[in-house]
């Protein structure tokens, strides 16, 4: 996984140098005699974004350290995407030779200032002596030579431009497919919970619940169409309901609740917020305790429509939390009461509720 940070303005590229240097993203120091390497791209941005001409602009006037790779040939890979996200720019640059790719996030207020830092990151990734802002044309030298030297020092030559037509012939046709190869995968997930249900018995009451879940990708990058499908099994404590005749009863819930979860909207990186709806179906077990003579039990059958929202947070690698809690509209209403005299201890109300906590690992 990468980091990611707010980049101001003023200082953009400087705080960009200071942290590639802390955490050792720039190859060994290269020698003067270094050959060129071969680099392979991809580039995506959203609109508004400078073209790819613009970012290949700036990485060549950093370093010169680079040329276009044949079609067969070993090659470092750049990928770049550009997302907007609450009105900013959100770039992030993946870095792949062999194994797992290096990634890095930069945000700032415009895709201009993203596509600098980004071209920056990628030739020091290059060329550790890639300068912090672009070359510029250098100006001619005097025509007066200094007293103290002996012969003029001949002007640097600035850096020439990778050409552009090669590159784009690398570029992924679909703009958004950088992210989506990278994260937007069919992903799985398997968790316990516990909840607070309300409406199932006449006072509110713990249960237990286990999961399961698929997570389909989103059609674009930043997309909040990610459809989740997911299984729980829940089962509650049992609680005692009490007649005003003081007579008691005991409850008990058992429920199989599939949820359809069309949308994603990522409040963080790792954090998502999913709406859903749902069917529960199950069983609602009654019995008659203390007080109540010959009592009986009974079972009756449960289902209801149900929505809710769940807040998602994936901690580190795996590991998932989330807090969920939502509405149950029970489509089947029983009343449970007691006979002699005939006195009711329950009734399903038209809507019930539940909430709850959970933790589970996601996988990839």
């Amino acid at each position: 996984m990468g980091w990611h940070m707010t980049v101001p303005r003023a200082w953009l590229s400087s705080a960009v140098l200071a942290l590639l240097a802390m955490l050792g993203l720039a190859a060994p120091a290269a020698s003067q005699e270094d050959s060129v390497e071969p680099v392979k791209l991809d580039y995506s941005g959203h609109a508004g974004c400078p073209p790819v001409a613009e970012f290949l602009r700036e990485l060549g006037a950093r370093t010169d350290l680079l040329r276009p790779a044949r079609a067969d040939e070993p090659a470092r890979r750049f990928e770049v995407a550009i997302e907007e996200r609450g009105g900013r720019s959100v770039g992030r640059l993946s870095v792949t030779m062999q194994g797992a790719p290096v990634v890095r996030e930069v945000t700032a207020p415009t895709c201009s200032e993203v596509v600098s830092a980004l071209a920056l990151i990628a030739a020091l990734a290059l060329d550790p002596r890639s300068q912090d802002e672009p070359s510029k044309t250098p100006a001619a030298p005097s025509s007066t030579p200094s007293v103290a030297s002996a012969a003029p020092t001949p002007p640097p030559v600035a850096p020439r431009l990778p050409p552009v037509e090669p590159f784009e012939s690398v570029l992924i046709p679909d703009r958004l497919a950088v992210a989506a190869e990278e994260e937007e995968r069919l992903s799985w997930s398997i968790g316990i919970g516990a909840e607070v249900l309300s409406g199932v018995a006449p006072d509110p009451t713990a249960a237990a619940r286990v999961f399961g879940a698929f997570a389909f990708p989103a059609r674009s990058v930043g997309g909040v169409f990610a459809p989740e499908l997911r299984m729980s099994v829940v089962r509650s404590a049992n609680t005692r309901g009490v007649a005003p005749d003081l007579r008691e009863a005991k409850f008990a819930w058992t429920s199989a609740r599939l949820e359809l979860c069309p949308a994603r909207v990522s409040i963080r990186d790792d954090i998502t917020l999913r709406p859903c709806a749902g069917l529960s179906a199950g069983a609602l077990q009654a019995a008659g305790e203390r007080g109540v003579e010959a009592a009986q039990s009974q079972r009756r059958p449960w289902l209801s429509a149900d929505v809710l929202g769940r807040i998602a947070w994936r901690v580190a690698g795996t590991f998932l939390v989330e807090i969920h809690g939502g509405a149950l509209i029970p489509i089947v209403r029983d009343e449970f009461f007691f006979v002699g005299p005939t006195t009711t201890v329950h009734e399903i109300p038209p809507v019930a509720g539940y909430f709850g906590a959970g933790a589970g690992a996601q996988f990839p």
